[in-house]
């Protein structure tokens, strides 16, 4: 795990979350009410991730840069509506690699 755009590294927000809490409440708060958001909320660093096999094949990584593109496009788009845009990562790595995949099959059909 790396810094993000601010700089700090995850292990010191965690360390210091019970001191954040509050401040940041407020910060995600006023925010929300006034339909304004920070400059600094606009960036963020997407690194694909490698997963298996060789490193130069795109395909081997858990975010290739169509899928980036794309999604930054949809979320552009909402965003110049000046709607919200709400997201939740889910890591499903290996989530199937032990499931039976012929049993899985039989079940799907």
């Amino acid at each position: 795990m790396s810094p993000g755009p601010d700089g700090l590294h995850p292990r010191v927000i965690k360390e210091m979350m019970e001191e954040l809490l509050q401040p940041l409440r407020i910060l995600f708060e006023s925010s929300f009410q006034e339909g304004n958001i920070p400059e600094d909320w606009h960036i963020a660093y997407i690194t694909a991730i490698y997963k298996k096999g060789s490193k130069s094949e795109p395909g081997n990584y858990r975010s290739t840069v169509l899928q980036l593109i794309r999604v930054l496009d949809g979320w552009t788009e909402i965003i110049d509506d000046r709607q919200a845009v709400d997201i939740v990562y889910c890591d499903f790595m290996k989530a199937f690699d032990r499931v039976p995949h012929k049993r899985l099959l039989e079940k799907s059909i």
